[in-house]
């Protein structure tokens, strides 16, 4: 008889790891809390799929900012003062990981895991022939002045020797690649393009995969909590539901921010932390010149990304612990940032009622690295901590962790994405 692998989380690391032990043979059941797939933080992401954004965010000087930010609900970084006990020992870790050695060591990292997790992304999205308002075109970083291009200058050439393709461009050089960025061509001062990165809707892609799962057998158990593990000696046997319990030879935990909580029924102590984002969809149909590609304005903290006949704003890093209510002055940010950047696109933003409105707490390590391996109990495995690359570097993480469970060795090095780091 196959193997049983019980799977906790079903946005995109709980169901591409369910998709790969399939295809190895095992028999998979995926738990889910929550009433569908990708619900959480899968939701309405910001859809860019961008080895382009190795450099974590604990950069150099990151420690000022967030001062500056505090209690400051336009900045871009934000910090919550009333949540600073809540981040205090995962914070010093997290301002720890910013010296200059760490950060481009993270740079490298990151780097190399999300090359890894774009091909097995692809490859998976050709044989199944996945639909998600994909595209395959790059993305364009820009900045509105000499200072901050200044500044990610070098960084860029750093990323770039860990393999991404960058190509610095003038004003002009950007508004031929993004026509729409013409109306605001006076006020930019350059950027880069990375023609390798990708975007698409990450609901949509895990509604499709969630879709071939179920024809091929896999078992998908929404509205479902996990009160506890049953363990014999060194393994999980068992896991206990409000439904009920289930069998298990081998567990995986890939359920984002929440993996925290349900690793301490088994006694680990994982170093994530909820870091907010926000995003702000509209329908674009209608309008007569439509953005083609992603562009990021990096000084902002904000994307904005065609999704077929929408376009997503998102953006904001906003340390203030977990809530699910939505600040209508980070959704205000991200309106502005969309009418300086598109003018073309006012009468839609002004004037449309938006198709979403959007806040979720991307699941955030101190160092910026998912979590990814066995750890605990010798048949649990993690893919969680994904934090703001979960789009990026899930495939890779989620063929790794199958590959482990199966007995292969993965290509990923387990030791720079262990636990065991910590």
């Amino acid at each position: 008889m196959p193997k049983k692998a019980i799977i906790v989380g079903a946005g995109l690391a709980g169901l591409q790891t369910a998709w790969f032990l399939h295809n190895d043979g095992w028999d998979v059941t995926v738990v889910e809390r929550r009433e569908g797939v990708a619900l959480e933080t899968s939701l309405a992401n910001g859809g860019l799929i961008t080895p382009s954004h190795a450099a974590p965010w604990n950069s150099p000087g990151i420690f000022r900012a967030l001062l500056s930010s505090l209690n400051d609900e336009t900045a871009a970084l934000y910090l919550k003062a009333s949540a600073i006990p809540s981040y205090l020992l995962w914070g010093m870790r997290f301002l720890r990981n910013s010296t200059y050695s760490r950060y481009f060591r993270t740079i490298e990292r990151n780097s190399r895991l999300a090359h890894f997790s774009q091909g097995v992304l692809n490859e998976m999205t050709d044989s199944l022939g996945l639909r998600f308002d994909s595209d395959r075109r790059g993305t364009i970083m820009f900045y509105r002045n000499r200072r901050s291009l200044d500044r990610v200058t070098p960084i860029n050439k750093y990323i770039a020797a860990s393999g991404v393709r960058v190509n610095p461009c003038s004003t002009d050089e950007l508004i031929r690649i993004e026509p729409a960025l013409d109306r605001i061509g006076d006020g930019l001062c350059g950027g880069f393009y990375y023609p390798d990165d990708q975007h698409g809707d990450a609901h949509l892609f895990c509604r499709a995969l969630a879709a071939r799962l179920s024809e091929a057998g896999v078992e998908l158990r929404f509205g479902e909590t996990v009160n506890g593990f049953e363990t014999q000696g060194s393994r999980i046997t068992g896991l206990v539901t409000d439904k009920g319990r289930l069998a298990a030879d081998a567990v995986v935990l890939a359920a984002g921010f929440w993996s925290r909580e349900i690793g301490r029924k088994l006694r680990l102590r994982l170093p994530i932390k909820p870091v907010k984002g926000y995003s702000v969809t509209f329908d674009v149909s209608q309008a007569s010149r439509k953005p083609a590609i992603p562009v990021v304005d990096d000084d902002a903290h904000i994307g904005m990304t065609p999704l077929g006949n929408r376009i997503r704003f998102v953006g904001t890093a906003e340390f203030s612990g977990y809530s699910p209510e939505i600040n209508p002055t980070r959704i205000d940010n991200l309106r502005r940032a969309a009418l300086t950047t598109y003018p073309d696109l006012a009468p839609i933003i002004n004037a449309a009622d938006p198709v979403s409105t959007w806040c979720g707490h991307r699941p955030m390590t101190p160092d910026c690295l998912p979590i990814v391996g066995q750890s605990g109990p010798e048949n649990l495995y993690l893919n969680t901590g994904h934090g703001y690359l979960g789009w990026t570097t899930a495939s890779g993480t989620s063929r790794a962790v199958a590959d482990l469970m199966s007995g292969r060795q993965p290509y990923l090095s387990e030791d720079h994405y262990s636990m065991r780091r910590f």
